[in-house]
């Protein structure tokens, strides 16, 4: 751990500035270091040989330490200035930006015990003329990752950090940056150092002024630079799993039966084979447990050339098993195949192959469900499914537990949370992916035939219990989001759901009739506990329609008919 910088010390601030023909900003730069009046600090410049004025202006300041030689490009003159550095705090501030006063003051208090803060950037066009405010809020190493939402990688002059991080993070051929990029080692950077320290300090104050014009570096090669950016994503994405197999397909049981057998052996049929096979076994008998475990060994001497685990998860769920399995898995990629399910001897090649787009986080198989084929927008891709409709979403019925799922998207939102009811579960990890600004796509070309027998008894929990499954999800993604300054960003910018006030107001309404965690209650209850539960919450409909079913059942049809009106009374009134 970075140790503190006492508080009677004085640190010294080292700003880097690397600079090649940028004569007609580079004053500005200059002078806004020398009006922080701040005791203790240099600047070092690295000039790559420029042919205009620049050279003319170096020597005209004295506080400059400067060079003047022809590099390999802006990173390696970056790394020939961070090792010239010997202040106690960084900030590389490229030639044609500037500091507001008083900044150098103000970032040292912060820097004492973390080793990165940052601002706000202001944003100019070639004049120096405001077009854009940054507000470079905290982030996590996972929203930096995702470089296709807006502000997701940060505005770099804006940040200071400790000098021992430079130290801390060096890459293995010795050098800070990495010199293989062009555009984006700033992205590289941050995402070896947030990994680390997250970017959790952050002062809202402008800290630096930005020019960007369509004849500096980045202005005029965009598709170079998101090219870039998607070498140094495909690095990092991975670092969440060991990267030892392309695909892991996670099936997760309770006995160890021939569907289990049968989709393995699916599995084994693949044209890539680049992929292992978890078992996830969460049936919570330990006899049992133990049982399943000398099957999975006994069975894996029986094939041959297949990479079998078996793993053990003591919930007694199956979505906790899938949480479990996705953790433990050693690909990027995780495909969640029930048993007896048939799959392609394509998918694996299929499936890395529609993951080469960055931004995809999940994608439901959905070619033997038609229910489901709705969610898919079709409109763009010819037919095979699409991005997921999200008023769609909301209702629609059961939703299995079949998916392939990016490994690093996972982690992120730490798994499935409503692991405890199924019919709830898929719609949760939908909406919170989509919340963090990955892309969930529906496609009907995966080949993934999977058995549906619990349709039918979800669908019909769903149906009674719409408008309470969407108001518990809109009331959990907000608490999620509220709490989340760069999620705030991200729904601005339309890579999130906007959740209305007045949705929520009235999914809190609506919660706040009904049992707490009524979700999990028992409905197939006695009709004397059901009549409990309405007593104390008579707004719940759902408890009516229940009873009039039980009433129904023991021939107290006057009884029945009147439970079923109050039912319809109530949910007239359910408003989302």
């Amino acid at each position: 751990m970075i140790p503190t910088i006492p508080k009677d010390k004085l640190p010294k601030i080292s700003v880097i500035t690397v600079s090649y023909n940028q004569g007609q900003f580079i004053r500005q730069n200059f002078d806004s270091v020398l009006a922080q009046n701040y005791p203790s600090f240099e600047q070092i410049v690295v000039d790559g040989g420029s042919q205009d004025e620049t050279i003319e202006i170096l020597k005209s300041y004295k506080h400059i330490s400067w060079t003047s030689e022809p590099d390999r490009g802006q990173t390696h003159a970056l790394n020939k200035g961070f090792k010239r550095a010997t202040g106690d705090i960084i900030v590389w501030l490229n030639s044609d930006d500037w500091l507001p006063e008083g900044v150098f003051s103000e970032i040292v208090e912060h820097l004492r015990d973390y080793p990165i803060v940052m601002g706000a950037c202001q944003v100019t066009d070639k004049g120096g003329a405001p077009t854009e405010y940054v507000p470079n809020v905290c982030r996590s190493w996972f929203d930096i990752l995702k470089y296709w939402i807006f502000y997701s990688s940060p505005s770099q002059p804006s940040i200071f950090f400790r000098r021992e991080i430079l130290e801390e993070f060096k890459l293995s051929d010795g050098e800070y940056l990495d010199e293989g990029l062009d555009f984006c080692m700033d992205y590289e950077f941050w995402l070896r150092i947030t990994r680390r320290y997250p970017m959790v300090r952050y002062i809202p104050k402008v800290l630096s002024y930005c020019r960007t014009y369509d004849t500096n570096k980045t202005g005029q090669d965009m598709d170079s630079v998101y090219r870039e950016m998607s070498r140094v994503y495909s690095r990092y994405s991975n670092v969440d799993a060991s990267a030892e197999r392309k695909l892991s397909f996670l099936i997760p049981f309770t006995e160890f039966s021939e569907d289990v057998k049968q989709t393995v052996g699916q599995a084994k049929q693949q044209s890539l084979q680049d992929f292992e096979i978890l078992l996830v076994d969460y049936n919570t008998d330990a006899k049992v447990g133990k049982q399943n475990r000398r099957h999975v060994l006994d069975f894996e001497k029986t094939v041959t050339g297949l990479n079998i685990r078996y793993l053990r998860c003591l919930d007694g769920n199956i979505m906790q098993a899938i949480n479990h399995g996705s953790r433990m898995a050693c690909a990027p990629l995780i495909a969640v195949v029930p048993p007896g399910s048939q799959i392609s001897s394509t998918l694996c090649f299929e499936t890395s192959n529609l993951f080469r787009q960055d931004i995809f986080g999940l994608v439901l198989p959905f070619q033997n469900w038609p229910e489901m084929q709705s969610l898919g927008d079709k409109s763009a891709t010819g037919g095979t499914g699409g991005s997921i409709k999200l008023v769609e979403l909301f209702s629609s019925g059961y939703i299995p537990p079949v998916f392939i799922a990016r490994k690093v998207a996972l982690m992120e939102i730490e798994g499935i949370k409503s692991w405890q009811n199924p019919a709830i579960s898929m719609r949760e990890l939908i909406l919170r992916l989509t919340c963090r600004g990955w892309h969930v796509r529906v496609d009907t070309s995966l080949d993934i035939k999977f058995p549906n027998e619990a349709q039918q008894n979800f669908n019909a929990f769903i149906s009674l219990f719409i408008n309470y499954i969407n108001a518990k999800l809109f009331n959990d993604i907000y608490a999620e989001l509220s709490k989340d300054e760069f999620g705030k960003l991200r729904a601005k910018n339309g890579f999130a759901l906007v959740l209305p006030d007045g949705l929520i107001s009235n999914a809190k309404n609506l919660l706040s009739q009904a049992p707490q965690n009524w979700e999990l209650i028992n409905y197939d209850s006695s009709v004397e506990d059901l009549i409990k539960h309405l007593n104390q919450y008579p707004k719940f409909a759902p408890i009516s329609y229940l009873l009039a079913q039980k009433m129904e059942l023991q021939g107290k049809n006057e009884d029945a008919a009147t439970y079923l009106s109050n039912f319809k009374t109530l949910r007239e009134q359910e408003q989302i």
